[in-house]
This record gives structure tokens, sequence and C-alpha cells, in this order.
């Protein structure tokens, strides 16, 4: 079993087991509880056709849970902090859900929602292709214009880096000879 599961497994034990209470006893689930067994269920159908949309669907699902404006079982536990219906509740049982699912799908969700790169990354970005064109016009020096040609043309099979080379070169022997 891969551990990505495990949430999603403690939460469809969690269903399981609270729509069979349901089943056989006289406890009658509310709608906060019917949307928290549905989205799971949706979760759990995501998990195996479209990653990125369970983790979208489950993490929501969770977010909710915690602030108790769904249940995934038939257990209401809540911690109340403020005073009556003011106060913010959360759910306990999903914060050890959460603790859970958090690390066993950091990679994921860290390929979803990646941390936006300012602008210093863009220019190392930058800075290394200028250097990789710079390698390539060096290693490009010797050879004559209908190799460098041969090499910027669509179909050469050189990387885009290369080209780049091989292009400035043409050009700058281009340049040179008008001169």
């Amino acid at each position: 079993m891969k551990k990505d599961f495990i949430p999603l497994g403690i939460t469809l034990v969690l269903v399981l087991i609270s729509l069979i209470l349901t089943v056989f006893t006289n406890y009658t689930s509310d709608n906060k509880q019917i949307i928290g067994y549905s989205l799971i269920i949706i979760s759990t159908l995501l998990y195996f056709t479209q990653k990125k949309a369970y983790l979208f669907v489950f993490g929501a699902t969770l977010l909710l849970g915690f602030i108790s404006l769904i249940y995934v079982s038939i257990l209401k536990l809540e911690v109340s902090f403020g005073v009556g219906e003011l106060g913010l509740k959360i759910n306990p049982l999903i914060i050890v859900i959460m603790a859970v699912f958090l690390p066993t799908n950091k990679a994921a969700l860290n390929e979803l929602l990646p941390e936006k790169g300012g602008e210093d990354e863009i220019e190392t970005e930058l800075e290394d292709t200028s250097k990789l064109v710079r390698v390539f016009e060096e290693k490009f020096k010797s050879k004559t214009k209908s190799e460098l040609e041969s090499i910027v043309k669509k179909d050469s099979g050189y990387s885009a880096v290369a080209k780049e080379a091989a292009s400035n070169l043409v050009e700058k022997n281009f340049l040179q000879q008008r001169v």
C-alpha cells in the first residue's frame, strides 16, 4: 500500500463505520455528515483517476472538516474557541488526519502548489542559458558556415541552446564579412 493512501484510508474507515452504524441503529446523519461522506467518496474516486484533483478535493475536505463545516464520521468532535456560536470550532480528528496527509503527500502538494519563483530565479535561469550558449559557441567555433546552418535547422536534433549558439556564430560571421 502506498503511504499517500493512509489519510484517505483512515477517513474511508471512519465513513464506512459511520454508514454501518447509521444503517443498523436509529442514528440519522445530518447534512454536514452527508456532505462530508460524499466528498470522501469523490476523493476516493479521484485518488484512483486524477491524482491532482484528488489532492485539491481531499485537501479542501480536510479544511472544511477542520473548522467543523462538515464531518467525516458519526463522531462530532469539536474544540471551541470563543463564546457560543461566535466561537471557532475545530475538529481534532481532522487535525490528526491532516497531520498524516501533509507529510505523506508533500511532494505532490509541492508540485500542485509550487512556490512562486522571484525575479532572481528567472535571472539565474537566463544566466545559466547564456553560459550554455557560450559553451556551445566555443565548441562550434571551428565549424564551417554550412555545418552551423545544418545545426540551426528545425529537425537537426540539436537542443534549442545549441541551435541558438550556432545561429549566433552564423550571424557573427555574416556581420564580420560585411565589415
